[in-house]
């Protein structure tokens, strides 16, 4: 459980990193489209793990199992996007100069 954990918070830890090493040096457009692929990556791998266990935890019925799955997919997808575009985007300006 640990392993998907970390593996979901990576990307952001590496947007964190790049952010506060580079600074002004990507302060651009080039940095703002790094931090949405990252953040992006690692809103759907965390949207896919916590679906999938709400998948598997479901047992009747079949209907429900999907519409929950998808449901809790989407909503984890766009609050992790949501935080860690908002984070990403806010350290890459402090950082700036």
């Amino acid at each position: 459980m640990f392993l998907r954990f970390a593996i979901c918070l990576s990307p952001l830890c590496l947007v964190g990193i790049i952010a506060l090493l580079a600074g002004d040096k990507i302060a651009n457009e080039s940095g703002f489209s790094l931090i949405v692929l990252l953040t992006g990556i690692g809103a759907l791998l965390l949207g896919f793990f916590v679906g999938r266990l709400v998948y598997r935890a479901i047992t009747d019925p079949v209907w429900l199992k999907y519409f929950l799955g998808i449901l809790v997919f989407l909503i984890v997808v766009i609050g992790y996007a949501g935080q860690g575009l908002f984070g990403g985007c806010m350290l890459l300006i402090v950082t700036s100069k």
